[in-house]
């Protein structure tokens, strides 16, 4: 039994974890940090992974029990975990992930040392060199961090890469205080998606001290039961809402045009990504839907205006990006 004060809260949404479960779950319990809370969110799952949830935690106190009424999925899910958690710092984890042992003590020692509102570690699945070597985040004075984190999000990896290393949470920590004075919260991913990505662009976007530890913590299982991997999430329908959520938020800010650029830049990879998935499928009535969807969406539309196609690739891959692009912005012919 554990009796101490948390010092980090780790909240865990729970559904149809499966097989994945008991090693989320153990790596958690042995952490060589003993001060946590793992907030289970039970979210209505039907395979028995509650079942497993509620016998760890009737031995080791540490683990809290929390039960939807009805499935919530994972944004609201974690929502509830925020409200819920005392700690001093708090980290998400999926159901089917695991973790080195000493994650949460290196990443609390940096926070607490450093002083920091956000702590973020090496993801596992980005920051891939050409030889599958991990990069190292660079090094970056405290007053340069935010902004170099924040256009790198918002221009999802900026001229290089298609996505970015911080549209992730798994491997972070996020002062709690950081959370609750600005009422930051996931959005409803039964609505819209990318939920990491929106949340992080907003926490970044308030901390005013980010730290980076160049370590691999996290391990993301990829499966075919993850939700990232199921259809509707990379759905305009979804992903398509989810960044004109981000656009008008970004709006808001004092400091909005310092970060434009970035946020046209991501906007529009977006949009030539999920209109190259349609075309590539070779399902053309959904193509020709998803480029009227792009067409008429005003912040697309925006962000296509200020859009440079990066020179980088060889010219075959140019040329389909260009046909893209001229597929999202060609002027709409108006019936007479």
């Amino acid at each position: 039994m554990h009796n101490t004060i948390p010092k980090v809260s780790i909240i865990v949404p729970v559904f149809n974890a499966g097989k994945y479960l008991q090693k989320c779950l153990e790596t958690l319990q042995a952490q060589t940090m003993k001060e946590l809370e793992i907030i289970l969110i039970l979210d209505c799952p039907t395979d028995d992974s509650d079942v497993l949830a509620k016998n760890i935690a009737v031995h080791d106190s540490r683990f809290i029990i929390v039960e939807n009424s009805t499935n919530k999925h994972i944004g609201l899910s974690r929502n509830i975990g925020i409200a819920k958690a005392t700690g001093e710092y708090i980290g998400f984890s999926d159901h089917d992930d695991y973790r080195e042992l000493d994650m949460y003590e290196q990443l609390y020692k940096k926070a607490k040392d450093t002083d920091a509102d956000i702590v973020v570690s090496v993801p596992q699945t980005t920051l891939k060199k050409d030889d599958g070597n991990i990069e190292e985040f660079p090094i970056l004075e405290d007053f340069e961090r935010k902004e170099y984190c924040l256009k790198n999000l918002l221009s999802l990896g900026g001229l290089s890469n298609n996505n970015s290393p911080f549209a992730t949470i798994h491997g972070n920590l996020y002062r709690r205080r950081l959370l609750i004075n600005n009422e930051l919260k996931f959005i409803d991913t039964k609505v819209i998606t990318p939920e990491d990505l929106i949340f992080n662009v907003a926490a970044f976007h308030q901390a005013s001290n980010i730290q980076f530890v160049n370590k691999k913590f996290y391990f993301h299982i990829t499966h075919t039961h993850n939700t990232g991997n199921e259809s509707f999430y990379r759905d305009y329908k979804f992903r398509g809402p989810g960044l004109e959520f981000l656009y008008r938020q970004t709006q808001t800010w004092g400091d909005f045009d310092k970060y434009q650029q970035s946020l046209y830049r991501g906007l529009s990879k977006q949009a030539i990504q999920i209109l190259a998935t349609a075309f590539c499928s070779k399902n053309y009535k959904h193509f020709i839907i998803v480029r009227k969807y792009f067409r008429e969406t005003i912040c697309y539309q925006e962000a296509l205006k200020h859009y440079d196609l990066p020179n980088n690739n060889v010219w075959y891959k140019r040329l389909f990006r260009h046909f893209l692009l001229w597929q999202l912005i060609e002027p709409l012919h108006k019936s007479s």
